[in-house]
């Protein structure tokens, strides 16, 4: 890791290691370690093949590396390595580009209450998931679905659809970060 370096290809690193008990992950007496880090994902899409697999090896071996800060000599117990790039994540996901995890939080949307919660224009509709809130997985759906919990009531004074008897729509759309695990769900309520 390089400190003061962007947090990108690497140099952050999230770990996530399945329970001691969880038979859906890994077989007994084994466990599922997931590393991620952020990317930007259009540099991977301008790639040739052999940058590719150089670039996706360089991140791996800087991911393993600082793993291994937590883990000392995590190499010798993998038995199997799943490296996965925006590319990975567009082809089983369809997320546009890969991107995974939500949107990226800046300045000006870091007030996780003060950024909107996406009316898109039309009747009785909103947008809800990680998709449309910075952050990512569960926490990121949950604090978007506040936001249009209370937009909509907001709104609710002022005469609006559900004062003629019309719920509201909202569009759900949950992905859970790189560990994999609830990618892509999307659903429609109300």
């Amino acid at each position: 890791m390089e400190y003061g370096a962007p947090f990108d290809d690497g140099n952050s690193a999230f770990l996530s290691l399945s329970d001691v008990d969880d038979r859906a992950s890994a077989p007994p007496g084994r466990r599922t370690l997931n590393l991620s880090t952020h990317t930007e994902v259009s540099p991977w899409w301008e790639l040739s093949p052999e940058d590719y697999a150089a670039r996706r090896a360089a991140v791996v071996e800087r991911l393993l590396t600082a793993a291994e800060r937590v883990f000392p000599n995590l190499r010798e117990g993998i038995e199997c390595a799943l490296p996965g790039t925006p590319r990975t994540f567009a082809r089983y996901t369809g997320r546009a580009q890969g991107m995974v995890g939500g949107l990226r939080t800046t300045l000006w949307n870091s007030n996780l209450f003060g950024i909107g919660s996406r009316d898109v224009g039309l009747p009785d509709f909103w947008l809800v998931g990680d998709t449309v809130f910075p952050g990512q997985g569960t926490p990121a759906c949950a604090l978007s679905g506040i936001n249009v919990w209370r937009d909509i009531g907001m709104r609710a004074s002022r005469p609006q659809a559900w004062e003629r008897g019309r719920p509201a729509r909202i569009l759900i759309s949950t992905v859970a970060d790189a560990t994999g695990t609830d990618m892509g769900s999307s659903r429609s309520v109300g």
